[in-house]
């Protein structure tokens, strides 16, 4: 990211940053500040050792009540109901890509559309780790959309004329072409990183 960015991102001015990246030695509440923002340890940005940080840092990603719809779409209820919380490993979140440790929540997958096959895929019941901060598309990711109104979780397919396909991984869906002029109804809410699921 860009200096401009990072200054958003943790809070510290440009100017601080500015006078940081040539060499100037920060003050420890802008220390304390950064390692908070970017979810590493203070060790690690005055060290630059990675062994420093603690490894057993957890984080404790919310869990909303509302099912993004791996099927036909269901309308958005109650979305700001968190049903608890679910503590994952903070080394591991950022081994997956993760922008920020705070940006993660969990979801419920409902309906068979993005099933692969008996086992593979995003089955009904499966919980889906989103990161919230990813607005942007990437070719063939899965994301978890409002359409319309509807909570969806689908993968995405970028076409050359500015349109998109919202595509299911089972084939008994077809896939949603969105033209150019029609993208801006379809609000992208996260990407999905990862799913896990009750083994039976």
């Amino acid at each position: 990211m860009t200096v401009r960015e990072f200054a958003e991102k943790t809070g510290v001015p440009y100017g601080t940053l500015a006078s940081m990246m040539k060499g100037h030695v920060p003050g420890s509440d802008k220390v304390v500040q950064i390692a908070k923002a970017m979810s590493v340890s203070t060790d690690y940005l005055l060290l630059g050792d990675e062994k420093s940080s603690n490894s057993s840092e957890l984080a404790y990603v919310p869990v909303y009540d509302v099912r993004a719809s791996a099927g036909v779409g269901e309308m958005v209820l109650d979305e700001d109901f968190l049903g608890g919380r679910m503590p994952f490993n903070v080394a591991w979140l950022r081994s997956l890509g993760i922008s920020h440790v705070n940006n993660v929540a969990m979801v419920e997958a409902q309906g068979d559309s993005m099933e692969k096959g008996h086992k593979d895929g995003i089955r009904d019941g499966d919980m889906l780790l989103v990161d919230t901060a990813v607005n942007d598309v990437n070719d063939g990711g899965i994301y978890v959309l409002d359409l319309n109104g509807k909570l969806l979780v689908k993968r995405i397919q970028l076409l050359v004329d500015g349109g998109i396909n919202i595509i299911s991984d089972n084939p008994a869906y077809p896939d949603q072409k969105v033209d150019r002029d029609e993208t801006q109804f379809v609000r992208v809410l996260g990407r999905v990183f990862w799913h896990g699921r009750h083994l039976l």
